[in-house]
């Protein structure tokens, strides 16, 4: 998302190099489509000693680092803001993603970001749809709205 990177760009002006993976790992848990693509590079170039997977955003951008996140971000393509299902989906799925990081730390879970990378991406099958083939979600939004 194009916020993404003017989050960024802010962080950047605020901080300078200072920037604290923490801080930016807040950006990703904003951006469920960043979140994806952050998590599979870390996974695509993970040392064969880490025994396993990376599940959260602060160990994937530890794992990248600072640097290769940027690029990461900066790099991406941006999305249509004109695809409403798509930011339709992808504002339930950050407000899933708070909820669950908040309701995981007041349950004193061991990793509530854990929790909310789940949230974030519950829907990943869905969100890939609405940015590679927008016509079948709205085909079935008609439907299910049409009372067929």
């Amino acid at each position: 998302m194009s916020r993404s990177k003017m989050m960024l760009r802010e962080f950047e002006k605020a901080k300078g190099d200072l920037m604290a993976p923490k801080e930016l790992s807040s950006i990703v848990l904003l951006d469920p489509l960043l979140c994806l693509r952050l998590l599979r590079e870390a996974e695509r170039t993970k040392s064969h000693r880490l025994d396993h997977e990376t599940t959260t955003a602060l160990a994937a951008i530890m794992q990248l680092g600072i640097d290769e996140f940027r690029e990461l971000l900066l790099s991406s393509a941006e999305i249509e803001e004109a695809n409403t299902g798509l930011l339709e989906l992808e504002s339930r799925a950050t407000a899933a993603a708070q909820a669950a990081q908040r309701w995981a730390a007041g349950r004193m879970d061991l990793n509530p970001e854990e929790v909310a990378v789940a949230a974030l991406l519950a829907d990943a099958g869905e969100l890939l749809l609405w940015v590679y083939q927008p016509e079948l979600p709205q085909a079935a939004k008609d439907e299910l709205r049409s009372g067929r």
